[in-house]
Parts: structure tokens; sequence; C-alpha cells
């Protein structure tokens, strides 16, 4: 028999060895795991919404808020047809996704985060600060801190380079604990 489109998505994802996806395993979600979720703008849209609703929304709410976003119109406005057309999506393919990948639960009619979300939220919407442009400006300061330390005297220079060498270390640190929250 061939294989359609519409047979692979139903397919259970494979981890990296081949096997079918341990839904008992969610306490640390792979890479794999983490990307099925998210290369889905519908999954997506679900994270924020439940994200910004304190982590829970009935399925008629997501599929209301997902709904008015793809078609661009306020959540007031979507006719019966377009939520009904999203929350089918929803209720049979994406949510039960979700759920093996021990992102939400569900709860009756509501749709929950659980603990492991966050791990998939920080990959979402990472953080928007420009960490860069904090370390350019540590060195520039380093640099004009060694520069006055060294034209007013000597006893000078040493307390500057400390406080340089002080906030260069936490500079650091802060890079290698984001690589390592990168990681996780």
């Amino acid at each position: 028999m061939k294989s359609t489109a519409t047979d692979t998505a139903t397919e259970p994802a494979e981890s990296q060895n081949g096997s079918e996806l341990d839904a008992g395993s969610v306490d640390e979600p792979t890479a794999d795991r983490l990307f099925e979720i998210l290369k889905n703008e519908r999954r997506r849209m679900m994270l924020r919404y439940l994200r910004d609703a304190d982590g829970v929304a009935t399925r008629t709410e997501l599929a209301e808020h997902v709904a008015a976003t793809e078609e661009g119109i306020p959540v007031s406005e979507v006719t019966p047809q377009e939520r009904k057309r999203v929350y089918v999506s929803l209720y049979q393919f994406h949510l039960p996704k979700m759920v093996d990948a021990g992102v939400v639960r569900i709860d009756d009619s509501d749709v929950v985060l659980t603990d492991t979300a966050d791990q998939f939220l920080r990959r979402l919407d990472p953080d928007p600060r420009p960490w860069s442009r904090y370390y350019v400006g540590l060195s520039i300061f380093g640099i004009a801190a060694f520069v006055v330390s060294t034209v007013l005297n000597a006893g000078v220079t040493v307390a500057f380079g400390m406080v340089v060498v002080g906030l260069s270390a936490l500079a650091a640190l802060h890079a290698r604990t984001g690589e390592l929250r990168a990681a996780d």
C-alpha cells in the first residue's frame, strides 16, 4: 500500500536510535522531542496562549485563538466553521502530540501546561536581552578604567584591575550558564 503524507503525519516520532519515543520519559525532553513540538506553528501558538493565560485554557479557547491568529481577525469574529476546523485539528492531532511529549495535560475540558513546558517555552521565545551589548560595554569600561588608573597612579590601577577581573568573571559565568541552559 502506498504511503501518503497524511499517513506519515500520524506515525509516531522516532528518537535517534530509531525506536518510538517513550511517553514515560517526559521529565527531560530530547532535542528531537523539543523540535518536533515547536516545529508546528499551531503548537507554538497554543504554547504562547497557555503561557499568557497562566497555564490553563479550554480547548475551545485555544481553537478560537489559533483560528483568529491564522485569519488575522479578533477572536470575536471567528466563525463557527473556522473554530471547528481548528478545534478538530487540535483535538485529533496537536494536543495528543503535546500530551505525549509531556508539555500539557488534559483535565476535563481544560488544557494545562506541565512543569516540563518551561523547557519548551524557553526555546520558543529566547531571552530578548542583548547580552553582547553588555559585554561590549564591560570591555569599554575595562579599557577606560585601565587608562584612567594608569594616568592617576599605580595603586588605583590594582583596584580597577580587580574590579574589571571580577566583572569579566561574572560575564564569563553568565555566558557559560547561558550555554548550559541552551544545551538542556
